[in-house]
């Protein structure tokens, strides 16, 4: 059984047949799409040995030896060519980004791109968002903390907002509950910070920016 932040990114992935898996760990999500016939072929990929190790035995234990795929790979660096889709999750916002931009045009042989990173997803749109690329759907789901999933491809766009870089162009359009609440959230921990510091401090009317914008969506997507 998929944890929430990881049935969240088993649901948004659709239109692949063949997927790999960055930073598989235990190989979780891999047999969780050949499970459900939900892609062709997965290649389950990791840096380290140990996680690599463990991916096979659960591969082993779900005799899914023909469909998935154990890779020892640096970030995207040795992934087959037969791959359409790439799954990067569970990192940190520059370890993410270091791997996309190691093997930076090999991005534009990806018909989609799926991030989730454990905070900082404003940094990783202004960078999806700084290369004109697309964002073509996203998820928010909350496990202890909020996560959001983006899901992107490298058809030109002519860039977002600061709004739609720091909330999300997809989720603004969605307007889920959970999204209201984390709009609640974004606003209650934004004043906190807002209380305490002096206006002489140079982030002082950029979190009153941030205020007045949150307060307007929350009083408009009720």
């Amino acid at each position: 059984m998929l944890s929430n932040r990881l049935q969240t990114i088993f649901n948004i992935i659709s239109d692949c047949d063949v997927l790999a898996d960055i930073g598989t760990d235990h190989a979780l999500l891999p047999i969780e799409l050949i499970k459900e016939e939900k892609v062709k072929k997965v290649y389950a990929a990791d840096i380290a040995i140990g996680p690599l190790e463990n991916a096979k035995k659960n591969i082993k234990l779900n005799k899914m030896e023909d469909k998935i795929i154990p890779i020892l790979s640096d970030g995207i660096n040795d992934i087959p060519d037969d791959c359409d889709t790439v799954v990067v999750s569970g990192l940190g916002y520059h370890t993410c980004v270091d791997i996309l931009q190691d093997n930076f045009e090999r991005l534009y042989k990806f018909k989609q791109i799926v991030v989730q990173i454990n905070k900082d997803s404003e940094l990783l749109r202004r960078w999806i968002s700084d290369h004109h690329f697309t964002i073509v759907d996203e998820e928010i789901v909350y496990e202890g903390l909020y996560y959001q999933v983006i899901v992107f491809n490298t058809n030109f766009s002519d860039g977002y907002s600061d709004l739609e870089i720091n909330l999300g162009p997809i989720l603004m359009k969605k307007n889920s509950k959970l999204f209201k609440e984390f709009l609640d959230f974004l606003l209650l921990k934004d004043k906190e910070i807002f209380a305490q510091i002096p206006k002489k401090n140079e982030k002082y009317y950029q979190l009153e920016n941030n205020i007045k914008s949150l307060e307007w969506l929350t009083r408009n997507t009720k």
